[in-house]
């Protein structure tokens, strides 16, 4: 597999055009990490990405249909409301033990869609998916945080993983993304991988059976 080379927007088109087949139906996260498996540096996870990598992130929101993220993300990050390449807003629900939105949070455009715990602490992700699909949402982007992407992999949820890996040592303690299943490993196929010049790797992995490795 090549290691193909990413230096501007064009480029991040083409490749992902070329290389980046997405299913009808689907649910796919997308973070950036350390080295040594941290998702942030001084609590945001700017810091660990570079200009290519938030190009990346603009043409994998393109092609979602809604994004999913959880209130405290919105609130380490700034969110701004999404849009889609052309302007458009691109529907946003957030994952919240609150039905109001982050206060940091501006609504001018975004109007979300709270997800919160009809009992206890817990979104029922299964349900809030189910109803997600059958309101028209069928491809759903993910971009965290790690707790609500270790919620999505544990329940099996995950279709795609789009992971970027950026080449430093990072200091925060986040906490690391969990499996589907604590007793056995859950193979995934790398589809691509590229490098900005940077030296950011960014990687797609797809749910599915790789050969050589033990699932049970």
């Amino acid at each position: 597999m090549n290691l193909a080379l990413l230096t501007n927007e064009a480029e991040v088109a083409e490749f992902l055009q070329t290389h980046n087949p997405i299913p009808k139906v689907g649910l796919f996260t997308n973070m950036v990490m350390s080295i040594n498996g941290s998702y942030s540096q001084s609590s945001t996870s700017q810091l660990l990405s570079d200009p290519i990598d938030r190009i990346m992130l603009k043409y994998l929101r393109e092609q979602a249909d809604l994004l999913l993220v959880g209130a405290a993300t919105i609130r380490s990050e700034n969110y701004q409301p999404p849009q889609k390449l052309d302007g458009t807003p691109l529907p946003l629900a957030i994952i919240s033990k609150s039905k109001y939105p982050p206060t940091n949070f501006s609504l001018t455009s975004a109007n979300p869609m709270m997800l919160s715990p009809k009992t206890g602490s817990q979104v029922d992700l299964v349900a809030a998916i189910a109803k997600l699909r059958e309101a028209g949402y069928e491809k759903i982007l993910s971009e965290g945080g790690p707790s609500i992407i270790s919620q999505l992999h544990r329940l099996d949820l995950v279709d795609v993983s789009y992971r970027t890996i950026s080449p430093v040592l990072a200091s925060d303690p986040t906490p690391s993304i969990q499996g589907a299943h604590p007793d056995h490993l859950v193979p995934q196929q790398l589809r691509y991988i590229a490098q900005s010049e940077e030296g950011l790797l960014f990687t797609r992995w797809d749910k599915g059976y790789t050969p050589g490795i033990k699932t049970t």
